[in-house]
């Protein structure tokens, strides 16, 4: 076989070796690099950094020693507090999270840091959740959103689930709404307004929140919102009204660009104005 063969196979193995080991590699050597140190000095500082190593090797275990063994040699040391009730999270020791995590937002709440304030809302919150604790897991969901100056809207949908199953409809229309405003109309927010209004059955809050959205639509969306909106119409009953809106939809999209109508999305739209 020719040489540029073999050679061409070596640099193929070279750069497609996975990523992850080189990482796993750096990590481990940061690893030995700590253990040293830690020989000749052991300081909370140094076992947590080693801790979250550990963490990022996915060795929950020894990430739980290096940090217990910090807050022996610190038991207000933040940071430990902190990471120690996000692993005792992921491991699902959920009283052992909640005691650590308790004792974080105790220290923090007198420091009146939002930043960090937001940090172990958002932490117990998650614990909260996790043990299955509804109503305070909301209560610090909500807390942590008030601390945000801009929330990503993955945040305030989680919120809006949890008030969903707990307080139902209206309490998680009146929190997404809130998100819209700060959101400057967020698409994803507004589409799970609408799927959570047409589950509730409440239809005239469904429509509204299209017709809102229709305002700027064009192209594909606008084609996608009226047959949405087609459809919740069909579910109130409207049949005429839901009628018009379909030519509406047909109009839309006979308006779509020719070069646009072979895309999967758009032969699906093809389907449904059928």
């Amino acid at each position: 076989m020719p040489l540029f063969h073999y050679l061409s196979v070596a640099f193929f193995l070279l750069v497609t070796w996975p990523v992850h080991l080189s990482a796993h590699g750096d990590i481990h050597q940061q690893i030995a690099m700590l253990n040293r140190q830690l020989e000749q000095t052991e300081t909370a500082d140094l076992l947590l950094k080693r801790a979250r190593l550990w963490r990022e090797d996915g060795n929950l275990p020894a990430a739980m020693q290096d940090i217990e063994s910090a807050l022996v040699l610190d038991p207000n040391h933040g940071d430990a507090l902190f990471w120690g009730a996000k692993t005792a999270l992921d491991q699902q020791h959920l009283p052992k999270a909640d005691a650590l995590a308790t004792r974080f937002f105790t220290q923090v709440k007198l420091q009146q840091n939002a930043g960090t304030l937001s940090r172990a809302h958002r932490l117990l919150a998650d614990i909260h959740r996790a043990a299955n604790d509804p109503e305070r897991a909301i209560h610090h969901w909500q807390q942590y959103l008030a601390l945000q100056s801009s929330p990503d809207p993955d945040s305030w949908l989680e919120l809006a689930e949890l008030l969903l199953q707990q307080q139902g409809f209206n309490a998680a229309r009146l929190i997404l709404q809130q998100a819209l405003r700060k959101s400057a109309g967020n698409t994803v927010i507004q589409q799970r307004l609408v799927e959570m209004a047409i589950s509730a059955r409440a239809y005239p809050v469904a429509l509204e929140m299209l017709d809102q959205q229709l305002l700027n639509a064009v192209a594909i969306r606008k084609v996608n919102l009226l047959l949405q909106k087609m459809e919740v119409l069909n579910l109130q009953g409207e049949m005429e009204q839901a009628q018009r809106v379909h030519r509406l939809a047909k109009a839309a999209f006979a308006q779509l660009p020719a070069n646009r109508r072979n895309l999967p999305a758009v032969r699906q739209l093809q389907q449904q104005l059928q």
